[in-house]
């Protein structure tokens, strides 16, 4: 109680403090102090809310990973409440919802979420020991919690965490509801800039995520160091043909390795994305530090029963005379046709630096073209 992160690290830090403030309180009424422990952790959960997401769901962090942090940390808080006759209010409620759209939205046909930026090992809602990436639990609550058939198809099955947190009756309100298939193949997610194109819901989809957003909500393009989970990785594509991976994203190399190896996977040359003159996007000075970060520009964006494609841009290397704009549109048409072209507009003479990161096992055809070996 007497050491939240309110200055040091607001976003996931400081929710999932506050969820374990409120759930001790609730946990252990008979303690003098427990009322006072679940009224200062509402006051944090609820009065930062605004903080911690962007209008379409997403975690201001520009992190896959530890938006599921805050979106489950909120979600313990919510049901414990339930659990002993209070509430939080309807906006932390509505935030969780928008929080697992986003998460249905990135869906990838595997059912994993892509790994965009940093990441740990902190699940909050693990019983299941499902794959890292693996958060369909999310979904499967969800699908009780707001009444939505589409995330129970999201979800798959009701996922033992689910049956930990809601029972037998959260199981049988599960068998009872429908599944329907989202509506949308092609989402745009324009707050948090993510860019989601698919040829349907099957696990044998085309499937392709453009990161146009920023490094993180309120990253500074000057001197001045922020600290952030997100990558210097704007304009990266993520790409999977016919269920198969082709292009991923890199990951993270470790959490507090240090070193080369571990900068390497925070840089823009991990990325499906371009450098110029061997410069990253952004400044990295160390761990999660950065200086001087980009800003995106999201320039067009289109989708019909005949194709969908996106435009953007943004200005990480484009901060003196002879800066450069990098410029990528992406266009999705039929089944296994995808069409990646980059505009490098600028003056004088530099080295361009387009980088791809295929997942095991794909190759790039004799010619040119993306392939699965």
């Amino acid at each position: 109680e007497a050491h939240l992160e309110h200055y040091s690290s607001p976003y996931n830090h400081l929710i999932g403090e506050a969820s374990a403030l409120y759930m001790l309180g609730a946990a252990f009424p008979e303690f003098a102090d427990a009322a006072r422990w679940r009224a200062t952790a509402r006051t944090v959960l609820e009065g930062r809310l605004g903080e911690q997401f962007y209008a379409d769901g997403g975690t201001v962090e520009q992190s896959t990973f530890y938006h599921h942090a805050s979106v489950g940390d909120y979600l313990l808080a919510a049901l414990t409440a339930r659990q002993v006759g209070e509430t939080l209010s309807p906006a932390v409620w509505s935030a969780i919802e928008r929080g697992l759209d986003f998460s249905t939205a990135l869906l990838q046909p595997d059912g994993r979420i892509p790994e965009i930026g940093g990441a740990d090992d902190g699940k909050p809602i693990r019983m299941e020991h499902l794959p890292l990436w693996d958060f369909r639990p999310y979904q499967a609550l969800g699908a009780v919690l707001f009444d939505r058939g589409d995330l129970k198809f999201a979800a798959g099955r009701f996922h033992e965490d689910a049956l930990w947190l809601l029972g037998p009756a959260g199981l049988e309100a599960f068998d009872r509801l429908p599944a329907t298939t989202p509506e949308r193949t092609a989402i745009a997610l324009p707050q948090s800039g993510y860019y989601v194109m698919r040829t349907d819901w099957t696990p044998q989809a085309d499937y392709v995520v453009v990161d146009c957003g920023e490094q993180a909500l309120g990253m500074r393009p000057d001197a001045i160091p922020n600290s952030m989970h997100g990558h210097a990785d704007c304009l990266s594509v993520l790409v999977t043909l016919a269920g198969h991976r082709v292009l991923i994203d890199s990951g993270f190399y470790a959490y507090n390795s240090g070193g080369a190896w571990e900068a390497h996977f925070r840089e823009t040359a991990a990325h499906n994305t371009a450098r110029v003159d061997g410069r990253d996007q952004a400044l990295h000075l160390g761990k999660m530090a950065w200086s001087h970060s980009y800003r995106a520009r999201p320039e067009g964006w289109h989708a019909d029963a005949t194709a969908t494609w996106f435009v953007g841009a943004h200005d990480g290397f484009d901060r003196s005379d002879t800066g450069v704009t990098h410029r990528r549109a992406v266009c999705q048409r039929t089944a296994g046709y995808l069409v990646i072209v980059d505009e490098f507009v600028g003056a004088g003479d530099h080295d361009l630096e387009v980088n791809f990161q295929f997942a095991p096992g794909a190759t790039l055809a004799p010619d040119g073209a993306a392939g699965m070996a």
